[in-house]
């Protein structure tokens, strides 16, 4: 790992980064961790995690697994690979028009909506 400059959010270019992944059980044990160098990309860092932690997860684990992710998950190659085989939840990329559509759509009617839980909390990794 190397400790670098890399993208700021906070847009402070001058200070030298890390990038910090855990995945925790319901419990909030970890299970799996990684670090690595300040400018990683999101984008290709979410196949690798993905990949990592289906390597260590039973069958029953990854079944109750679900992925909480930012918009870098949404790729066509993150998408192949979790096709069918993970449960997730992300924030559609701004790249969408479908993104937009949406919230305009959702402004215009005022009218917010509450999804509701996807599985009891028993069940889902945090």
């Amino acid at each position: 790992m190397e400790i670098t400059y890399g993208y700021s959010k906070q847009h402070r270019p001058d200070l030298k980064q890390i990038v910090l992944s855990m995945s925790v059980t319901p419990e909030r044990i970890p299970i799996l961790a990684t670090v690595k160098n300040g400018n990683t990309d999101d984008k290709t860092w979410n196949f690798t995690f993905i990949q990592k932690l289906r390597d260590i997860l039973s069958e029953e684990e990854w079944g109750q697994l679900i992925y909480q992710a930012d918009s870098a998950l949404i790729t066509k190659d993150n998408l192949r690979e979790i096709r069918g085989n993970l449960h997730f939840i992300f924030r559609l990329p701004e790249t969408f028009n479908l993104s937009s559509e949406l919230k305009e759509k959702v402004w215009e009617k005022d009218k917010w909506e509450e999804v509701g839980q996807l599985k009891p909390k028993e069940s889902c990794f945090l």
